[in-house]
């Protein structure tokens, strides 16, 4: 039953596609940075994922993110996936911006002992610019600042390189 109601709903998404992502962006980002937090070391981190925005009003935007962590010197990866409001500026061929959202973290674990993968809500905070290369192609330095469990925070120096539909 569930099958058969995932396909028409995928089916609907790929074709609204287009006329969605008029004025979207896509872009891949990767960077590291490290983690603290409550009774725990401080670890770094490395960092790949993907971006897609869609801007809704002048200088105002949405944007969702996907961000695979690993932890180093540890069996933990984590996998954050986000929504955010960006504001950023509109002009300009470096436009500075800042973000805020929130959205879930999965903790998964390897190794021995086997340990409990865990799920929980992931804030996210950040800034940077958007630096236009060629009309579509622009690349996005920037940090995130990700507060989940634990308190735990996790903090990334990251670089995206995108294109705008």
């Amino acid at each position: 039953m569930l099958k058969n109601s995932v396909i028409p709903l995928l089916a609907f998404l790929v074709l609204a596609l287009p006329a969605v992502a008029q004025q979207a962006d896509l872009s891949i980002v990767g960077g590291g940075g490290f983690s603290v937090g409550e009774n725990q070391d401080t670890h770094g981190i490395s960092a790949v994922g993907l971006s897609f925005g869609y801007p809704y009003a002048g200088n105002h935007r949405i944007q969702l993110d996907y961000l695979f962590n690993n932890v180093h010197g540890t069996m933990e990866d984590r996998h954050f996936a986000t929504a955010s409001y960006v504001l950023q500026s509109a002009r300009g061929r470096t436009r500075p911006f800042v973000q805020i959202g929130g959205g879930v973290v999965r903790r998964t674990f390897r190794g021995r002992p086997p340990r409990a993968n865990d799920t929980g809500f992931a804030g996210v905070f950040g800034g940077g610019a958007t630096i236009s290369v060629w009309e579509s192609l622009y690349i996005r330095p920037h940090i995130q600042v990700y507060a989940h469990g634990g308190p735990t925070l996790t903090v990334l120096p990251c670089v995206g390189v995108g294109y705008r539909f």
